[in-house]
């Protein structure tokens, strides 16, 4: 290489280099200007988990009391509006027998909610162990060799072995006599499969019954065939005077006419007919087809003695060497590939939720099995509240579900959890708890006002049945808090001075690296790569985060494009913008 030409090679290579650097920071500069979708925690945190000082319970008494209609028949309703009642009074009256009914289907619920919990406990786990399409083995390019074409450069006698053969053949190829004498005696056909430089144009098929044993030729009377026996016999000379055949007839007729004798003969001659073999000679195709790239061509004046018949066609050109895509095999889950990452985390954790709120419906369904049996034993449904009657409508036309009768009293609503023995060191008079209620959907406070000494022998609360478990009741704090008497809650005890700052989030919203866990935080207007301190797993879907990150924040869902720190943000106040994922 001389010096001029190394020297424009290293200017051309400069120049990709500076190409290639340039895109990349062109790519970085957008994507670090593209705006980021951020969400707020206080949206995406799911209250239900709570920590460790997690207790059950339920609004055991308050403002207001709403009954219900359930699925049986009413005897009677022995209260009236503006009536004033006192707790435990008698609100209304079932037929007792026939809310055994009630009981029943109560049951069947239960039974639902528990497979829903199994399905989607099992579907999470499904999802879990799915790999994703990223881990997909990847397809391989190969190249195929079919190995070069089978020409036969001669056919031979030893060559028909069976009827109907092919045969990839040339038109220089070599047909020996033998073979056509071969294919005549054994009635036998065979294609040949003309190809020419690997392209196939045609295809010329010998059949063995179409070739004659003799045929009739004319020779002078001073002139003897050299190749071949002039008749059946030895000396095999016919008299062209004498009208009879030979002695001994062929099998077969001829099939061509004889040779004409010359219209003038010369002086002094004369001519006699003769039988004789028209397989004089080798075949060569060549002499009667040609092919000239595009088109099979055929000589009519040549064809004379050839018994066969051809057929051309557009050329066909042998591919030898194929290019082929395989797949390597794989037996595992018949899904495996099937989903993205994020699709199998979001299908994760919207299977765990799915178990979730079917654990809290199973509670509930408890709930009111444990209630309806109490209601099945007299029929009666008893006020839990002091107060008035301010509503009562006729329960023979309201549908099952409807409030039929309400009592509303004075005081705030009392919340009462049920906590095991081993845990009542835990729990002072004047201390502080949250409480959610499902029912209602109400997130309050409450403050603890009296623990009773006497264990409770009902068993609706849940839990070990081995251990005791001890009426906690607490006051509501916010008197404008809007429950239910008798739903269910989930009860969090606080320490003193603790603030209720559990957060449970979806764990796709949390990645890790050699530091630790960590989350894209808004931190004003950039996006902050901000660690945690993480605590609980539930069920491979909800990840407790104990510090690091507030209910007040908003985060990104860190598997889209451009969520790198310090890239610029956009607030969302819903998460709309989640469901695109």
């Amino acid at each position: 290489m001389t010096k001029k030409k190394r020297v424009r090679l290293i200017i051309i290579i400069a120049a990709v280099v500076v190409a290639v650097a340039a895109a990349l920071v062109l790519v970085r500069i957008l994507n670090k200007n593209k705006k980021v979708e951020v969400y707020p925690v206080s949206m995406i945190n799911d209250p239900y988990w709570g920590n460790d000082a997690q207790y059950t319970g339920n609004v055991s008494a308050g403002r207001v009391m709403n009954v219900k209609l359930r699925n049986a028949l009413v005897e009677s309703v022995p209260v009236h509006e503006g009536q004033h009642v006192s707790q435990g009074d008698v609100l209304l009256v079932y037929d007792a027998a026939e809310y055994q009914l009630t009981l029943l289907a109560d049951e069947a619920n239960i039974a639902v909610q528990e497979a829903r919990i199994e399905r989607a406990k099992k579907m999470a786990r499904h999802y879990q162990s799915l790999r994703p399409s990223e881990d997909a083995p990847q397809p391989k390019k190969e190249t195929i060799d079919h190995g070069p074409l089978p020409i036969k450069k001669e056919l031979k006698a030893e060559d028909v072995k069976e009827d109907d053969m092919d045969f990839m053949i040339t038109p220089k190829t070599v047909i020996k006599k033998e073979f056509l004498k071969r294919l005549r005696e054994k009635g036998w056909m065979c294609r040949l499969i003309l190809y020419q430089d690997d392209t196939n144009f045609g295809t010329y098929i010998i059949d063995g019954l179409d070739i004659p044993e003799w045929v009739y030729v004319y020779v002078a009377d001073d002139e003897t065939d050299p190749e071949e026996p002039t008749g059946p016999d030895e000396g095999g000379e016919v008299d062209p005077d004498d009208p009879e055949e030979p002695t001994e007839e062929p099998t077969e007729e001829p099939t061509e006419e004889p040779t004409e004798p010359p219209t003038e003969e010369p002086e002094g001659k004369t001519y006699h007919k003769v039988k004789k073999d028209p397989i004089q000679k080798n075949w060569i195709l060549s002499d009667i087809l040609s092919f000239d790239g595009k088109q099979g061509m055929m000589d009519p004046a040549g064809a004379a003695g050839y018994y066969g018949r051809v057929t051309f066609h557009d050329p066909i050109e042998y591919e030898r060497y194929e290019e082929i895509i395989s797949y390597p095999e794989y037996h595992g889950d018949p899904e495996d590939f099937a989903y993205s990452r994020k699709d199998l985390a979001k299908m994760a954790a919207q299977s765990a939720r799915e178990a979730a709120e079917a654990e809290k419906d199973l509670l509930l369904a408890r709930i009111a099995l444990q209630k309806d049996r109490l209601t099945a034993q007299t029929g009666e449904v008893r006020s839990t509240i002091s107060g008035v009657v301010t509503e009562v409508k006729d329960p023979f036309l309201a549908a099952e579900g409807d409030v039929v009768i309400t009592v509303k009293g004075s005081e705030n609503y009392v919340v009462t959890a049920y906590v095991a023995e081993l845990d009542l060191d835990k729990i002072q008079i004047g201390a502080k708890e949250t409480v959610y209620a499902y029912e209602s959907g109400t997130s309050c406070t409450a403050t603890i006002s009296e623990i009773e000494l006497i264990p409770t022998t009902d068993s609706w609360y849940g839990g070990n049945p081995n251990n005791s478990y001890y009426p906690v009741s607490a006051i509501v704090d916010d008197a404008s808090a809007e429950m239910i008497v008798g739903e269910y809650c989930q009860i969090t005890m606080m320490q003193e001075g603790e603030v209720s700052d559990a957060i449970f989030i979806p764990i796709m919203f949390v990645r890790s690296d050699e530091k630790g866990h960590y989350v894209m935080v808004a931190d004003g207007n950039r996006l902050q790569k901000r660690y945690v301190r993480t605590g609980k797993n539930i069920y491979g879907s909800e990840l407790e985060i104990r510090s690091g990150l507030s209910v007040d924040d908003y985060i990104a869902f860190p598997y889209g494009n451009g969520e790198n720190d310090g890239a610029p943000v956009v607030h969302k106040d819903d998460l709309s913008g989640l469901y695109n994922w």
